[in-house]
């Protein structure tokens, strides 16, 4: 037999630019569906929610019911933390405050009702309060500020992506 016809080669070289071109294709198409996801995830939008938590201390609950005895004769309630939000310079309804990186506001919330005391085990008999919050719709950025009246606390984008955008902001009484 003689050598093979020369017509193969040329066949497989013919075929090398078609199969180019389909990889170059899906390469195509990879990178657009990256590049709109994240389009997207820089334009989406987010919901923050989080709680604002902070000691009432077993002293200032005494002071708070002495000067309550002192006011008004007939027994009373125990002190919830809507009274000891003062302590802390909070106060329902109160801005909630949402900063990028460079200062700018991206959002804005307000500040829930009080929660019940709860006791934090402590031998003082300190309690712990706690009042929510909910910022709707904050653009995505590289780093946020959270504000509630005088507290400030500072957040990486990944931080709260981890903590799925729910967070806890643990303050000190004053």
């Amino acid at each position: 037999m003689g050598p093979p016809p020369r017509y193969t080669a040329a066949m497989t070289t013919s075929r090398a630019p078609s199969i180019l071109a389909i990889v170059g294709a899906v390469v195509l198409i990879a990178s657009a569906v990256l590049v709109a996801r994240a389009f997207v995830a820089q334009g989406a939008v987010r919901t923050l929610t989080g709680v604002v938590t902070w000691v009432d201390t077993a002293q200032a609950q005494f002071d708070r019911d002495v000067h309550r005895e002192l006011a008004f004769p007939s027994p009373s309630p125990q002190p919830e933390c809507a009274e000891a939000m003062l302590a802390v310079s909070l106060a329902p309804g109160q801005s909630v405050d949402v900063y990028d990186g460079s200062g700018a506001i991206i959002g804005r919330g307000s500040l829930g009702p009080a929660m019940a005391p709860v006791s934090n085990g402590s031998s003082s008999g300190d309690q712990e309060c706690a009042v929510t919050f909910k910022v709707a719709a904050i653009p995505r950025a590289t780093d946020y500020v959270v504000e509630v009246g005088p507290h400030r606390a500072s957040y990486a984008s990944y931080d709260l992506d981890s903590a799925d955008w729910d967070i806890q902001l643990p303050l000190a009484s004053r």
